[in-house]
């Protein structure tokens, strides 16, 4: 049966049809406005239909902000097309903000109230608060199977709609505009869908203990956009898709002691983080977050606190500190893998991780402010991350840097950063420990890898064209730098290709070509020596020497010293600190001055073989060293000997052939008889 009531009968009349209506009615209302000061009591099996939410209106007349319409035990109900007012009077105004804090939701009243209900159907309603004291929207107490659609909610001092302990309830397509917020309590299934949410005074949604979708919908201008919260000892589990949250004062999308998804928002421009994924109320969050579009956030993009989770595929682009931050908080880790995303232009670093673990691939880390990806010790707390694949170029500061912390660095390209490639120093009294292998750093403004008061190995990098050293490896204050560099190509650097100073380890197969100073130099360091053994390198057309020891200590052996623009290998004193170095096997040819350059020197040079340079052996300045079994042939001068007692050399069992000179020192019966020599070509 279908009856129209008159706004003359007001709400007296509609609840008359109600009473009289049977299961399956339909009770149609004019254009105009119904009022009354009683609360329509709806019951099973029938609907209410308007001429539009602003042609036909409800409001309920008394004094107190009351309920217009009650729900209670019923199912397959309809409301349509019409709008309920709340009367606005002076009185009810709501005084201050504080006061509202005390209002009990449960103790207030909503406009629309549905409790112990199912299939109930809300379209194209508006309902209007006025910004009375103690007045909630819609109230969903203990139902389920929910439907709002099409509604409009605005200017309740209270929640615009409260959900709680329900199951299967839907939004879609609302609009819910200034009021405090929207709160799902305990609930299953909740579905938020195309909704508008703006300018709320707390946070535009928020679940609590509750499980649901939240999908394409826009948050704006409100506190925050959305959080995922525990509560009553109890996780939420959200899955945010396709959002957009732009100008919340704090957050977009926050995840607090929460599980879900969050994956295609779009978080823009908000006072905090575009999404908070952080522990809370002794619950972690596990949060996935992939294919989101996070900018100009004023803090960070994406915010893991004490969490875990994956960042994959996430465009991090101008956020005010961090694209994407990964921090140890409130005594709990995190635990995140950052996998191809895009962080661009942030203030601070692209990603950083803070005392946390996890693993870093296949990202593109670009012209942010500081490092592309710093991974540093956080409150006494260490970071443990591989940082794998990454791309990071043009960045402030450096591509990649460990600071305190521990990982692999593999496969990276390090390009064009403003300082070094990849950075491995200690910080706030905590050494690095970090594998650097088979990364590319080239043309950055300082080195393309610096080990400083650090530990590791790097091995088969490519490190080519940076404004200082391929790999420098540094003391700082009290403590060395154990790092063996092995296998790596180190080109056209500006200064020397591998640099230790006042360190120590093993530097083997290094391929070492066209820097700008030494292939390899190993210097004494603020009173402090390197101790290094250069094992089967090759050092070719460097600008000074292919190898160069500086009071420091260490094994020349196997070595292949080809055209550098001075010495093969030197190895000299250095500020009143000898070097130690012991020289064998090594192949040294065609180096424009000596093959080996030995001032204030300790050490022996044997068994190698020096040919084509201007002195085959170049010995000065008080040196103490031992010369045997070695073959120099087809040099200018076998042997430059200078400035140095010839009692403390030995010179024995070399094999001296087609040299265009022995030696500048007399040749002696002695001599003669210990060596092999010849002047012939």
């Amino acid at each position: 049966m279908n009856q129209t009531i008159p706004t003359s009968a007001g709400l007296t009349g509609i609840q008359n049809a109600i009473d009289h209506a049977n299961p399956g009615d339909t009770i149609h209302l004019e254009q105009g406005l119904y009022r009354g000061d009683i609360t329509l009591q709806l019951k099973s099996g029938i609907r209410i239909i308007g001429q539009g939410l602003r042609k036909t209106q409800l409001q309920n007349t008394s004094f107190q902000p009351n309920t217009v319409i009650e729900i209670k035990q019923c199912e397959q109900v309809a409301l349509q097309g019409f709008a309920i007012i709340a009367l606005n009077t002076s009185t009810q105004l709501l005084e201050t903000e504080a006061r509202d804090e005390l209002i009990d939701i449960d103790e207030s009243n909503a406009l629309i109230e549905i409790e112990d209900s199912q299939l109930i159907f809300l379209r194209y309603l508006r309902l209007h608060g006025a910004n009375l004291e103690a007045l909630a929207g819609i109230k969903v107490i203990n139902s389920r199977s929910v439907s709002l659609v099409r509604c409009t909610l605005s200017r309740f001092s209270l929640h615009a709609l409260y959900v709680r302990k329900c199951l299967n309830v839907r939004v879609r397509k609302s609009r819910f505009v200034y009021s405090k917020k929207i709160t799902v309590d305990e609930s299953e299934k909740v579905i938020f869908a195309r909704n508008f949410i703006t300018h709320m005074k707390e946070f535009g949604l928020g679940y609590f203990a509750s499980k649901g979708l939240v999908i394409r919908n826009r948050f704006s201008k409100s506190e925050s956009g959305l959080v995922s919260s525990s509560y009553n000892n109890l996780p939420s589990r959200v899955d945010a898709i396709g959002n957009t949250a732009q100008l919340n004062k704090y957050y977009g999308i926050g995840y607090w002691g929460s599980q879900g998804q969050a994956k295609g928002n779009r978080l823009i421009e908000n006072g905090e983080h575009g999404l908070d994924i952080r522990h809370y109320n002794e619950h972690e969050s596990q949060v996935d977050a992939s294919d989101n579009l996070s900018q100009k956030n004023a803090h960070s993009g994406i915010a893991y606190w004490g969490a875990r989770g994956q960042a994959k595929g996430n465009r991090l682009i101008e956020n005010g500190n961090y694209g994407l931050d990964i921090r140890h908080y409130n005594e709990h880790e995190s635990q995140v893998d950052a996998s191809d995303n895009l962080a661009q232009k942030n203030v601070l670093s692209g990603i950083v991780y803070g005392g946390a673990r996890g693993q870093a691939k296949g990202n593109r880390l670009i012209n942010n402010g500081e490092a592309g990806l710093g991974i540093q010790n956080h409150e006494g707390h260490k970071s443990q991350v591989d940082a794998s694949d990454n791309l990071s170029q043009k960045n402030a500061h450096s591509g990649i840097a460990y600071w305190g912390a521990r990982g692999q660095a593999k496969g990276n390209r390090l390009i064009e950063n403003s300082m070094v490639g990849l950075t491995i120093q200690k910080h706030e009294g905590h050494e690095s420990w970090v594998n650097a292998s088979n990364n590319l750093a080239q043309k950055n403004v300082q080195s393309g890898i610096f080990y400083s008061d650090s530990q590791g190995q790097a091995k088969g990098n490519r490190l080519i064209e940076n404004g200082e050293n391929g790999l420098a490896i540094k003391r700082d204050k009290e403590q060395e730098s154990p790092v063996d560099a092995v296998d790596n190509l180190v080109q056209k650097n500006v200064l020397s290709g591998i640099a230790y100073w006042g360190s120590r380890g093993q530097a083997k197969g290094n391929r070492l070509i066209e820097n700008g100073e030494h292939g390899l130099a190993i210097q004494h360091d603020k009173g402090h020596e390197s101790l290094v053994d250069a094992i089967d390198n090759l050092a070719q057309k460097n600008v000074l020497s292919g190898i160069a020891y500086w009071g420091s200590r260490g094994q020349a052996k196997g070595n292949r010293l080809i055209e550098n623009g001075k010495h093969g290998l030197s190895a000299q004193g250095i500020d009143k600190f000898s070097s130690y170095v012991d020289v064998a096997k090594n192949f040294t040819e065609g180096n424009v001055r000596g093959g080996v350059y030995l001032s204030a020197l300790r050490g022996s040079i044997k068994n190698n073989s020096i040919c084509e340079n201007k002195y085959g052996i170049l010995v000065e300045k008080s040196s103490k060293v031992e010369l045997s079994n070695n073959d120099l042939f087809s040099n200018h001068k076998a042997f430059e000997i200078t400035n140095t007692l010839l009692g403390n050399i030995e010179v024995k069992n070399n094999l001296l052939h087609h040299n265009n000179n022995l030696s500048n020192i007399e040749i002696t019966a002695e001599l003669e008889r210990n060596n092999f020599l010849s002047t012939s070509r």
